[in-house]
């Protein structure tokens, strides 16, 4: 069968295994109003799917919903969202289809989140990844984000007020914190399934 396309009908410019972050974003302050906001939160153990797998992810989590305190973060997180992939995926996106997470990794537990992906079966409008260091990078060792794309890994920037965006069908995982406590905050740009 003779193709209707041919390759000037594409952006093969465009490289979909790649993340993209921005430094200095958030400043002192407004992490530590971010991590003041994930406290007020019930904390719950992190799930991986929908269950707590101890041996696949050991962390805290809370949900911040949008609502007057929150609104600045939901705002300032979508405009960044949507100039990102404009630079580096061009994907069918919408908005925020779930609430932001507040994340806690301590070394008590050695808390950690094995290789995943953020979307799937029951998470297949999930589009972008975001996630937001909160803590000064010498506050912890371990706790790493960790990509595998290419059979390469690679380290996303630990600088305290990062904002790191990335596929959500991209391999990454959280490397055990083992001094310290990680804090971060994930949410996912949604959109259309791919198809």
């Amino acid at each position: 069968m003779k193709s209707i396309f041919d390759k000037r009908d594409f952006n093969y410019n465009r490289d979909i295994t790649n993340h993209y972050y921005y430094t200095g974003i958030f400043n002192d302050e407004e992490c530590e109003l971010i991590k003041s906001l994930g406290g007020k939160g019930t904390m719950t153990e992190g799930l991986a799917g929908s269950i707590v797998r101890p041996g696949y992810r050991k962390s805290k989590i809370a949900w911040l919903p949008e609502n007057k305190e929150t609104e600045w973060l939901y705002e300032k997180l979508g405009i960044l969202a949507k100039q990102a992939n404009k630079i580096c995926w061009n994907f069918d996106i919408i908005g925020f289809g779930e609430k932001l997470q507040y994340g806690e990794y301590s070394e008590t537990n050695r808390g950690f989140y094995d290789w995943h992906l953020d979307m799937g079966k029951n998470s297949n409008w999930r589009k972008i990844s975001i996630s937001v260091q909160l803590d000064d990078e010498n506050d912890y060792i371990g706790g790493d984000l960790q990509f595998y794309t290419k059979q390469t890994l690679t380290n996303a920037p630990r600088k305290k007020g990062s904002v790191i965006m990335f596929p959500s069908y991209l391999l990454h995982r959280v490397t055990p914190v083992v001094k310290g406590v990680r804090h971060s905050l994930v949410t996912w740009i949604s959109g259309p399934p791919f198809r």
